[in-house]
This record gives C-alpha cells, structure tokens and sequence, in this order.
C-alpha cells in the first residue's frame, strides 16, 4: 500500500467528531442503535452487508494514518469513540 498524501486539508478528529456528534443526535431521535449493521461507512457496506458499492471509499484511513486500513477496523474505531464521546 503506497503511502498517503495529505495535501492541505487533511481529515481532522474535529472534522470526524462533528460527524460522530450528528451521528448521535439522529440516532437518539429517530431510535437507532450504534452497531455495525446500522451505522456503518460506504467502505463498509460490502465487507459487512454483503452489497458491492460502486467506488465508494470512505471510512478507510483516520487522521494520521501513514496507510489505508480495514474498513470495517476502521468504523469500529469510530462506534466506539461515537459512544465514548457522544452517547
């Protein structure tokens, strides 16, 4: 895996804990649990759901990652700091 380039606007833990903190609110009103199966990224659509997506890629690196990662390690990073941080 070849290593990754930033550019300027790299994802930040700001930028993902405004998702995360969203996240929350609609899981709250409209009564969904936090789980693998209900709140998951495009990347991991196919490895979990068994639905093939059409180039679609996000969540597969956090910030500071040097290269991409499992997709599915990935969102159970991101559950989790949505229930640490926000639930």
């Amino acid at each position: 895996t070849s290593p990754i380039t930033w550019g300027t606007h790299p994802i930040t833990w700001e930028g993902i804990d405004a998702m995360l903190e969203q996240t929350a609110e609609l899981s709250e009103e409209y009564d969904f649990p936090i789980s693998k199966w209900t709140t998951l990224s495009h990347a991991e659509v196919h490895p979990t759901l068994g639905i093939k997506q059409r180039c679609k890629w996000d969540y597969m690196v956090l910030p500071g990652d040097e290269v991409s990662r499992n997709p599915v390690e990935v969102g159970d990073v991101l559950r989790a700091r949505l229930i640490e941080k926000f639930l």
